[in-house]
């Protein structure tokens, strides 16, 4: 036993070796660079969530890949406690700090390693830190179409819109489902007196807001790095591409053991229905060319009394209706949709009324 073990830790430290020595970066002796990464599987290994935070550390800064087994072993030996205060106490919470600032340590580790392990090992983690989960969960070697639909259905902002691209490249059952289940079309009419008031369009938007999670001080942990949701910039990491691309930087931190806020979306920021249907449309454009549907159109109507205002506005629903409808067709042609699963939906659709006429004394009839 004694001596695979000394076999194992001799591979660690070649990999390590021949990977720093190949570096342009490295500035450290080799003696140095051994004697760190012959560490790593005694500190990973260790009950102390110090130790194995340094483990993690050494690992990914020496690029030890042979270390993934133990880092994942690492991953599933943490147990997260919740909690959603924004700023952690040292002494009344030590627990939960030592608790993150090793899971982050390891995540790290891991993302800079491009490790390929299972989605099950890390997603647990997608709520805190959704960017180093989504890293590993999009090269995951197995479990990974499920976890992402799982993260659709809880991510925001960002996050859900990177787990929707991921998505995309596999296009797995459910997925389709998923996006259909909340989505809605927007009808608004505006009511005018004559002709030259008449306007129409359509509108869609993509906004994102940051919010934050907490700050950790673990003072003797190793230093941490950052993870933040960031436009396409130079500097920045391409996290997922798609209809809507999705970027994100990682910085190494000063200071030993502090871990800013970053990255947390606030569940507020739900993915709008233009979102939605613009990853419905391409699941489908591949293979079948549509023209662009928005989930919200602008149109008027000219006043002509009740009875021609009520048949208009019937029209528009059915027009939004009709657009709809040619989605779940394509859909169910490209297999993205069973028979079943089309039958569950029915198009909502929200029409709102907008009276801009000159004379208002006669009430517009409700509109249901």
């Amino acid at each position: 036993m004694e001596l695979l073990r000394r076999v194992a830790t001799a591979s660690l430290v070649f990999a390590a070796l021949h990977s720093v020595r190949a570096s342009a970066q490295a500035t450290e002796p080799a003696a140095t660079v051994q004697t760190n990464v012959e560490q790593v599987p005694g500190l990973l290994r260790s009950d102390d969530y110090k130790q194995m935070a340094w483990g993690a550390y050494l690992a990914g800064q020496y690029r030890v890949s042979a270390a993934v087994p133990l880092l994942e072993a690492l991953l599933e030996r943490i147990e997260l406690i919740d909690d959603q205060r924004q700023n952690l106490t040292p002494g009344r919470d030590s627990q939960k700090i030592e608790r993150i600032a090793t899971a982050l340590s390891a995540l790290d580790a891991l993302v800079q390693l491009n490790a390929r392990i299972p989605a099950p090992s890390v997603e647990r983690f997608f709520d805190r830190w959704p960017i180093q989960t989504l890293v590993l969960v999009g090269n995951a070697v197995s479990g990974r179409d499920e976890a992402l639909l799982s993260m659709l259905e809880r991510g925001a902002g960002p996050a859900w819109t990177a787990a929707a691209n991921l998505l995309l490249e596999t296009k797995p059952p459910g997925f389709a489902v998923r996006l259909l289940r909340r989505l809605t079309f927007h009808l608004n009419v505006t009511v005018v007196s004559k002709e030259d008031g008449i306007f129409g369009g359509t509108g869609l938007g993509f906004s994102g807001d940051e919010g934050c999670m907490y700050s950790v001080a673990a003072v003797g942990y190793p230093p941490m790095a950052d993870y933040d949701f960031s436009p396409g910039r130079p500097g920045a990491t391409v996290l997922a591409v798609g209809p809507h691309p999705v970027f994100y930087i990682r910085r190494p931190l000063p200071g030993p053991g502090f871990r800013p806020c970053g990255g947390w979306q606030p569940p507020s920021r739900v993915p709008s229905d233009q979102e939605r249907l613009d990853y419905v449309q391409a699941l489908i454009a591949v293979r079948v060319e549509t023209p662009r549907i928005f989930a919200t159109t602008n149109e008027s109507v000219v006043w002509a009394g009740a009875r021609d205002f009520l048949r208009r506005i019937a029209v528009l629903r059915r027009r939004r209706e009709g657009e709809y409808e040619r989605l779940i067709e394509v859909l169910m042609f490209n297999g993205q949709l069973s028979r079943d699963e089309s039958r569950a939906y029915t198009p909502a659709i929200d029409v709102r009324i907008l009276d801009k006429r000159d004379d208002r004394s006669q009430a517009l009839p409700a509109v249901h």
